[in-house]
């Protein structure tokens, strides 16, 4: 087996995936070890990460593991955009109880007007410059509780807008780990929340009443919901998306449905793992380190 190089962390939305790195780039394991809404503070990130190195002979190593992880809350100061996503040379270093772990915490992201905070996400746009260098558009970053448009020009995110979505579609027993069964059913409510979304309570309170008394199928059901939240939201993001190049980044069903939103829309977005992306910029952040001028 390869030797351990590096970990990997990126905390978002409450999840908490791990990366065991060897040098040559291949991942040698990969973890998520918690979906919790509380925040993940660096001394949760150091108690999980004990049990996974436990075994891998890190008493023989001359300098400790180099742990590089974003998202965490209390480490690192946020910075303002617009700014370039940021590197190794901005993340703040943390004691851990274990010396055989060197802990740095990338930063996230503030903007002053309109109010509004990213961590993790960051990475995410990191991985993405990575990927593909002078990128320039639109990253739709969804997510189980809130969704994320950034608007990345010249190699810095411009600007970026939040949006609850995720957390409103729990709270309204809808259930986005699973496929949409009913596109009909999604693409009209859709089309009428981003013609109508100052309606979007409305047609929420009309499909309870639909599923009362009309027995409305349960597929139809979280169809319309998703499509009216998803719709409400695409209206207030037009600006972002409108005309720009776009690429969704989620996973499952909840990136498919962004995806198929915009599309129909007339946009033709482009999709990716956001935990590809999230590795990506840990892994840029890594050569970074490497690099004789950090």
């Amino acid at each position: 087996m390869a030797r351990l190089d590096w970990i990997g962390v990126w905390c978002c939305e409450g999840a908490l995936g791990v990366w065991l790195m060897a040098a040559d780039g291949s991942v040698l394991d990969r973890h998520v070890l918690q979906e919790a809404a509380q925040p993940v503070t660096p001394d949760d990130v150091a108690a999980r990460l004990l049990p996974l190195v436990a075994g891998m002979s890190l008493a023989d190593r001359i300098d400790p593991v180099p742990v590089i992880a974003c998202g965490l809350e209390g480490a690192a100061p946020l910075r303002t955009v617009p700014c370039a996503a940021p590197g190794i040379a901005e993340a703040a270093r943390v004691p851990t109880p274990d010396p055989r772990l060197d802990l740095r915490v990338l930063p996230g992201l503030a903007q002053r007007q309109p109010r509004a905070v990213m961590r993790g996400g960051e990475t995410v746009i990191a991985g993405l410059f990575a990927v593909a260098p002078g990128f320039d558009g639109v990253l739709c970053l969804c997510g189980a509780a809130s969704t994320v448009w950034a608007r990345l020009s010249a190699g810095e995110v411009v600007s970026f807008a939040t949006f609850m979505t995720g957390e409103m579609l729990e709270m309204l027993g809808t259930d986005m780990n699973q496929q949409n069964d009913d596109r009909d059913a999604f693409t009209a409510a859709l089309a009428e929340a981003m013609s109508r979304p100052a309606g979007l309570a409305s047609m929420l309170s009309a499909v309870r009443a639909e599923a009362d008394l009309d027995a409305l199928a349960p597929a139809a059901v979280q169809a319309r919901i998703s499509g009216a939240l998803i719709g409400a939201e695409l209206a207030a993001a037009r600006p972002y998306w409108l005309g720009q190049t776009v690429v969704v980044a989620g996973e499952g069903a909840l990136a498919e449905a962004y995806g198929a939103a915009l599309a129909d829309q007339g946009a033709a977005p482009r999709s990716a793992r956001s935990q590809d992306l999230a590795l990506a910029g840990l892994t840029a952040a890594r050569r970074q380190l490497a690099s004789p001028e950090v």
